[in-house]
Parts: structure tokens; sequence; C-alpha cells
């Protein structure tokens, strides 16, 4: 009698995949966060418009940082996952400012 061993999927903790997804749930709840700390901190204190979009942009960096810093735990392919957390942030997070303003429009100036 021939035994055939039958591979196991096994999703483990370092697949890409979770990887990415995890990065991306991290950056898009600390970038949620962030904004609702900083639209807080606008409202009571008078902040010049010229400040507003260079916060915002830092508040973007540092959440794609930390949530490529917590999610990816092996270097393998770190530039690569990096990439793909980015990009899956900036999805999610223009679908759910989009859907948190009212209006979801894509257009070319939006890309730019």
């Amino acid at each position: 009698m021939v035994k055939v061993k039958k591979r196991e999927l096994k999703i483990s903790a370092n697949s890409l995949t979770l990887q990415v997804l995890k990065g991306c749930i991290v950056s898009t709840t600390i970038s949620l966060m962030l904004i609702l700390l900083f639209a807080l901190i606008i409202r009571f204190v008078n902040i010049s418009e010229k400040v507003i979009m260079p916060i915002n942009q830092i508040i973007k960096i540092v959440s794609i940082f930390l949530g490529c810093f917590f999610s990816l735990k092996n270097t393998n392919k770190g530039f690569i996952k990096g990439m793909l957390i980015g990009l899956c942030y900036a999805i999610l997070s223009y679908m759910i400012f989009s859907f948190l303003s009212g209006s979801l429009s894509i257009a070319i100036t939006s890309l730019t």
C-alpha cells in the first residue's frame, strides 16, 4: 500500500498577502486617528491654511511607515511589500475619505 502525503495549505504569519493586508489596515487606522486628532486641533486652534497640507502629507508618510514597521517582520522582499502596503493604503484611504466627504470621483486632477 502506497501512502500519499497530502500537502496542507498553511497560511503563515509571514505570507505576503497577510503582511500587506495587516500593514494596510494598520496604516489606515493610524491615519484615521491622526487625522481626527488634527481635525480636533484645527477646530480649537487657529491654524493657517498653508500648514494643513504639509501636516496632512506628514500624517500619510508616518502612517505608511508605521504600517510597514509593525507588519513586516522579516525583511525579505521588504521594498516590494512596502510598495504594496503604500498602494493598498492609498486606494483604501481614498475610498474611505471619499465616502466620508460624500463624493467619490476619480479624475485626472485627483491623481496628480
